[in-house]
C-alpha cells in the first residue's frame, strides 16, 4: 500500500509506481481528486480508480461522486464506509466483478 498526502504527491507515485488500484479522494489539497482523476483516464485509461468523497462545504457528496463516475471511475465510496466495505470494493474492482456493492459504495452505472 502507498499513501500521499494530497493530489500532486499522490499522481507522482501513481506514475512511479504504477499500483493495481488507487483510491482516491475528491476533495484534497492542491490537484483535487477530479484532476487527478482526469489526468489519469488520458494517462493511463486502464487505470482501476475507487473515489470517495464525503462532500465538503460547496460540493455535495452526491455531486462530487456523480462528477467521478462521469470521468470513468468505476466504482465511488461515499464516507463514512467501513474497512470491510472498502476491502470488498478493493475486492470487485480486482477480480472485475460487476456486483459487490454496498449501501456506502456503488459503481458508477447505477
Amino acid at each position: 500500500m502507498l499513501e500521499a498526502p494530497e493530489g500532486e504527491s499522490g499522481l507522482a507515485l501513481f506514475r512511479a509506481r504504477v499500483p493495481d488500484v488507487m483510491l482516491t479522494d475528491i476533495l484534497m489539497p492542491g490537484k483535487e481528486g477530479l484532476e487527478i482523476i482526469l489526468t489519469l483516464h488520458h494517462e493511463a485509461p486502464r487505470a482501476k480508480i475507487i473515489a470517495m468523497s464525503g462532500g465538503g462545504a460547496v460540493v455535495s457528496r452526491q455531486n462530487a461522486l456523480r462528477s467521478a463516475a462521469d470521468f470513468g471511475v468505476r466504482w465511488i465510496l461515499a464516507k463514512p464506509f467501513s474497512a470491510a466495505e472498502l476491502l470488498s470494493v478493493i475486492d470487485a474492482v480486482l477480480t472485475g466483478e460487476g456486483s459487490g456493492s454496498s449501501s456506502s459504495a456503488s459503481r458508477s452505472s447505477q
